[in-house]
């Protein structure tokens, strides 16, 4: 799912939870004939594919549903919800894109009397990507708890507070999976939750240990961004990126560095009084050398003798066995 994709969904995440209260007396109502057709693709009726089963017979049922409603007039966002219900309750059963969009086909293949409308909200039939089902998910609680908070303030108990409180926790968790792993829309959506939150508790004054303003990490986000951007630059453009040309001018400097050093240290040696200094230690140096040379000279000497031997040995031992006894 691309930025795109993911930004249109997570936009009318609130809108899931309208279509929720629509539907939730409806899936009361038994279907045999959506039972039917998700039992003849299911073909497993254990016990534990049971919830695979009823969460079948439930997107049968929204679809129908759907069909039969004369507001919906195709809202994408009903259709959206439909498809998030189909992608987070049958996700261990799917696993990936391809099962997925082949679940939808062998529905519309059994639908032989088209009694489930499956061809209703078709072009919104596809794959979510886990984390993408985690941020609805998340989203979702988080607009749950906040209408819940927002409709319990007309009575005069505190049972809104929980709700408040709730909001809080969800969000933080929220910005944790953000700055882990920053998705642009998702991260977006928090931003403009966070400023319609602290707007309405800004007029709280009946719940005392509450979260009342919610903070969003700009300056973080800023920099990660900055960051992927100055990593990869804009190739597209041509443009280089202020790091590029930071590490050019490292290169830079440790070639000049290197021609430097050499040249500096030469004129010391020869022409500088410290020259004097430096020759005898560095002949003394290189003895050091000439007798680690000598010593390894030595034990190479010593390893070629043994080697003489001992291949000596071997043949006079063969030719020693060689003879009749």
């Amino acid at each position: 799912m691309n930025l795109k994709e993911r930004r249109e969904y997570y936009n009318v995440v609130r809108e899931f939870l309208q279509f929720r209260d629509y539907t939730n007396k409806y899936l009361e109502n038994t279907s045999r004939y959506s039972e039917y057709v998700c039992k003849e693709i299911i073909k497993d009726h254990s016990e534990s594919n049971g919830p695979y089963i009823k969460s079948c017979i439930n997107f049968l049922k929204y679809l129908k549903y759907l069909k039969n409603t004369d507001n919906f007039h195709e809202n994408t966002a009903y259709c959206k919800y439909v498809n998030y219900s189909l992608n987070q309750n049958l996700r261990n059963y799917l696993h990936n894109e391809q099962n997925t969009l082949n679940f939808y086909k062998n529905l519309k293949t059994k639908d032989v009397s088209k009694q489930c409308y499956i061809e209703k909200c078709e072009n919104e039939i596809k794959y979510i990507q886990k984390y993408v089902l985690g941020n609805i998910e998340s989203l979702y609680n988080l607009y749950l708890n906040f209408e819940k908070y927002t409709s319990s303030l007309v009575n005069d108990n505190l049972s809104h507070c929980y709700y408040a409180s709730a909001c809080s926790s969800i969000y933080n968790n929220c910005i944790n999976t953000c700055n882990v792993q920053y998705d642009v829309a998702f991260c977006e959506i928090l931003k403009k939750f966070k400023d319609e939150y602290n707007e309405q508790l800004s007029h709280e004054n009946k719940c005392q240990y509450i979260k009342k303003v919610l903070l969003y990490p700009e300056k973080k986000n800023v920099r990660d961004t900055q960051h992927t951007r100055d990593i990869y630059g804009s190739y597209a453009s041509g443009s280089i990126s202020p790091k590029s040309n930071s590490t050019g001018n490292n290169i830079t400097g440790a070639i000049v560095t290197l021609l430097v050093t050499p040249l500096t240290l030469f004129i010391l040696y020869k022409f500088t009084p410290l020259g004097s200094w430096l020759r005898p230690q560095v002949q003394k140096y290189i003895g050091i050398g000439r007798n680690n040379g000598e010593e390894y000279e030595q034990l190479l000497s010593i390893n070629s003798q043994n080697e003489k031997e001992t291949k000596y040995n071997n043949e006079y031992y063969i030719k020693y066995n060689a003879f009749p006894q």
